[in-house]
């Protein structure tokens, strides 16, 4: 937008000069706006890159996460009937039995 200027010869009026001013105002936070809004635009595109690889870590962990537990040597329903076995063990034995910390006792 080109400086809109009205040449009204020497009779320039209070009223015609707040005018300029104003578009001379929005003529310069029309250029602010667009540097901001690149700026804005090249974060958003380097956000969008971290929620990528995020997004990528995450399903190679879960991935990772569920092989482990498939090539694990114990079937893990071996180890929760091993776990409910132990748990049954410490309800059924003495207080000082069960604790296994010597500070506790």
């Amino acid at each position: 937008m080109s400086k809109v200027l009205i040449d009204h010869g020497e009779s320039r009026g209070p009223l015609l000069s707040l005018i300029d001013e104003w578009l001379e105002e929005a003529e310069e936070c029309s250029c602010n706006l667009r540097a901001l809004a690149g700026e804005l635009e090249s974060l958003r595109e380097g956000c969008n890159a971290c929620e990528t690889v995020g997004s990528t870590v995450a399903v190679a962990g879960s991935i990772l996460s569920i092989g482990a537990a498939f090539f694990t040597e114990e079937p893990l329903s071996l180890c929760w009937e091993q776990w409910e076995a132990s748990e049954q063990a410490s309800v059924l034995s003495p207080k000082s039995q069960r604790n296994s910390c010597p500070a506790a006792n």
